[in-house]
């Protein structure tokens, strides 16, 4: 969504009204708010419009910024931490509920810590994902993660992973290889500017996206 008018005194009594609107239904109401706005158009929200939108909450504590595809498309950076918001660091990953053997692993365990020390309003890591049940070692590696302050070494919670899923004291030494293997390729993209997705209408078909500019520093 691109708001009709780009005028500073617009745009922060649109998110003010937004917020008072809120509080007066209830007083303790805290507006969730997703950054994806910023990034889709980068041509409109330059740095000063999206210092202004969220300004016009003068109160910090009633927004919360859900910072939505972090593992591929860093916006907080140039966002400038949102001017004082607290925000979350959130994985997406599965767009629309989409099912495939993908990740970008070093970055789910080295960006959250690097905005960990970078960002004084960020308040926690979280995922945005849209469907559950694809996909579950990227992002239970971003929840793992939470609880670390150094970036977790991905071979070893790969193995332990593993172990844990295939509870059996049989369970054949192919498994750790096999695991190891996805581990190395599809999980380790470090392609931020690319995502996989598999069309609903034909499982078997593989498409790439290629995502435009990121942010607008």
């Amino acid at each position: 969504m691109t708001p009709p008018s780009g005028e500073l005194n617009y745009l922060r009594n649109a998110s003010s009204n937004t917020w008072k609107a809120l509080k007066s239904a209830d007083p303790e109401a805290i507006w969730v708010f997703q950054a994806w706005l910023f990034a889709q158009n980068t041509t409109f929200w330059t740095n000063d419009r999206i210092e202004v939108y969220p300004g016009g909450i003068t109160i910090d504590s009633d927004m919360l910024i859900l910072d939505i595809w972090l593992e591929s498309m860093s916006q907080w950076q140039c966002a400038q931490s949102y001017y004082s918001k607290p925000w979350i660091w959130c994985e997406l990953q599965n767009y629309g509920a989409t099912i495939n053997m993908y990740g970008q692993i070093q970055n789910l365990t080295k960006s959250p810590i690097l905005a960990l020390q970078e960002s004084q309003s960020l308040v926690g890591l979280g995922l945005s994902m849209e469907a559950q049940q694809s996909n579950e070692i990227v992002f239970d590696l971003l929840l793992s993660q939470a609880w670390n302050c150094t970036p977790i070494d991905t071979n070893i919670y790969f193995k332990s992973w593993a172990a844990a899923r295939y509870l059996s004291s049989k369970r054949p030494a192919s498994i750790y290889t096999a695991w190891e293997a996805v581990r190395a390729t599809v999980y380790d993209n470090t392609n931020l500017n690319m995502m996989s997705s598999v069309p609903k209408s034909r499982s078997s078909e593989i498409k790439v996206a290629v995502v435009g500019d990121q942010c607008n520093c």
